[in-house]
C-alpha cells in the first residue's frame, strides 16, 4: 500500500474541520446526556432508601456468618451469587485501547468469578477509541477504534466457569476529533498538530531511519477478529483478613481475514490471576497476565512474542445498587524498536456500575492516557451490560 503524504492545511481542510467539528458537536451533546442520566440515576438512587433497606439477593453483601469458614469449599450451594462477600460488582471489563496491544488477545480487568454453580451470564460491550500520534519523520497515527465483544459464561461449579466470547477491533475516521480538538482549547492542552489535520480521517504511516515508509494504511476496516475460550478457577474466596484469589486460561483463534497481522499461526494463549478485598464500601482488586503469541508481525513491524501486563482498581459501593470505579491498566509495548510503542503504555479509566433491573448491571468508562501519551489512546467511551440466568 502507498504511503500517503501529511496534506498541508488548506481552505478545504478548514472547512471539512469546521463540518466534522459540528458532527462531533452531537457527540458531546451525547456524552452530556450520558453523564445527566447517570447523575440522574445515581442521585434517586441516593434518595430512595428502598434500595438501603431492602437490597437484592445480587447485590447484598454476605454477612460474616453466611461466609464459608472453609475458603476452599467449591461446591457449597448458595441462594446468593457465589463469592460476593469479598467481591463487588467487579472492575469495569477493558482492555488495551493502544495501537499495538489492542491487535491480539490482552488482559482483561477482572475479579475473581462470582458465578454459581450452573448459573449463566451474557455480557455485551463496546468500546470507542481515539487514537493520535505524530512524531515527525517517524510515524503518525491518526483514526478511531471501535471494539465490540459478546461473551457467555457459565459456572461449572461454584469455584469454575467456562466462557466463550467474540472480539471484534475495526478503525474508521470517527467523530472525537472536534470534541478532542475543543477539550485541549478549552483547557490550554497543546494539540501536538491535531488541528492541522482533516477531522475523521484514518491515517498510520510508519518510517524508517531513511525516512521510507515501512508500514502504511489508509483505510478503514477490521484489525483484529477472534474466537476465545477461558476457564477461571477461584482459589479462595477471602476471609476478614484474606483477599480472594483466582487465576485463568484464555485461548484465542484468529479468524481468517481479521486484520493486517499475520496470521501464520493464529493461536495466541495466556495465563491471568485476580485478587479482591473488600474494606467496608470499598473493594481493592489487582490482577496480572502474561501472553504468548502466535504470530509476531504486522506489515513491516515486527512484534514481541510475549507481552506482560498489570491492573489496579478501586471500587466505591455508595448504595448497593451502584458504584464509582477507578482503575489503572499498564501494558507492555508490543512493537519492536519503535520509539514510544515498545514502551509501556498506561491507560487510566474512570467508571461506573449499576445493577438498573435485578441481574442486569450496566457498566461506563471514561479512558485517558498518562506518562506516555503516543502508546495509548487519546480519549475512550467504554460502555456494556450483563445479565446473568
Amino acid at each position: 500500500m502507498s504511503c500517503r503524504l501529511r496534506r498541508p492545511f488548506s481552505r478545504q481542510t478548514a472547512i471539512m474541520n469546521n463540518v466534522n467539528a459540528i458532527r462531533s458537536g452531537h457527540v458531546f451533546l451525547f456524552l452530556i446526556g450520558i453523564v445527566c442520566f447517570s447523575l440522574y440515576a445515581a442521585v434517586g438512587t441516593v434518595c430512595a432508601s428502598t434500595d438501603r433497606l431492602y437490597p437484592s439477593a445480587a447485590t447484598r453483601p454476605l454477612s460474616a456468618q453466611d461466609r464459608p469458614a472453609d475458603i476452599f469449599e467449591s461446591d457449597q450451594t448458595r441462594d446468593v451469587n457465589f463469592c460476593i462477600g469479598e467481591v463487588g460488582f467487579g472492575p469495569l471489563r477493558l482492555r488495551s485501547q493502544s495501537p499495538f496491544q489492542s491487535l491480539r488477545l490482552g488482559l482483561t480487568a477482572l475479579a475473581p468469578s462470582t458465578i454459581s454453580r450452573n448459573e449463566w451470564e451474557v455480557f455485551i460491550a463496546g468500546t470507542l477509541a481515539n487514537v493520535w500520534a505524530n512524531t515527525e519523520d517517524e510515524y503518525f497515527f491518526d483514526y478511531e477504534m471501535l471494539g465490540s465483544q459478546v461473551s457467555l459464561a457459565y459456572g461449572i461449579s461454584n469455584a469454575f466457569k467456562l466462557e466463550i466470547g467474540y472480539h471484534e477491533r475495526r478503525i474508521f475516521g470517527g467523530v472525537l476529533d472536534g470534541f478532542i480538538a475543543g477539550f485541549h482549547d478549552a483547557f490550554g492542552i497543546d494539540q501536538d498538530g491535531r488541528n492541522e489535520h482533516p477531522y475523521g480521517d484514518v491515517r498510520v504511516d510508519i518510517q524508517d531511519k531513511s525516512g521510507e515508509s515501512t508500514t502504511s494504511r489508509d483505510e478503514e476496516g477490521v484489525i483484529s477478529r477472534g474466537l476465545e475460550l477461558a476457564v477461571q478457577h477461584n482459589v479462595t474466596c477471602g476471609t476478614r483478613g484474606f483477599p480472594s484469589f483466582s487465576y485463568a486460561v484464555q485461548l484465542r483463534y484468529t479468524l481468517e481475514d481479521s486484520g493486517p497481522v499475520d496470521r501464520d499461526k493464529p493461536i495466541d494463549f495466556g495465563l491471568s490471576i485476580a485478587s479482591s478485598k473488600r474494606f467496608s464500601d470499598l473493594y481493592l482488586y489487582l490482577g496480572g497476565g502474561y501472553f504468548f503469541y502466535g504470530s509476531d508481525k504486522v506489515g513491516g513491524i515486527k512484534l514481541r512474542k510475549e507481552q506482560k501486563s498489570g491492573m489496579l482498581a478501586f471500587e466505591w459501593r455508595y448504595v448497593p445498587s451502584q458504584s464509582v470505579l477507578l482503575q489503572f491498566l499498564a501494558t507492555e509495548g508490543q512493537a519492536v524498536d519503535l520509539g514510544s510503542f515498545s514502551d509501556y503504555s498506561y491507560e487510566v479509566t474512570l467508571g461506573w456500575k449499576w445493577e438498573m433491573l435485578q441481574k442486569y448491571v450496566f457498566e461506563l468508562g471514561l479512558i485517558e492516557n498518562v506518562i506516555i501519551y503516543d502508546n495509548s489512546p487519546d480519549f475512550g467511551i467504554h460502555t456494556g451490560i450483563s445479565h446473568r440466568f
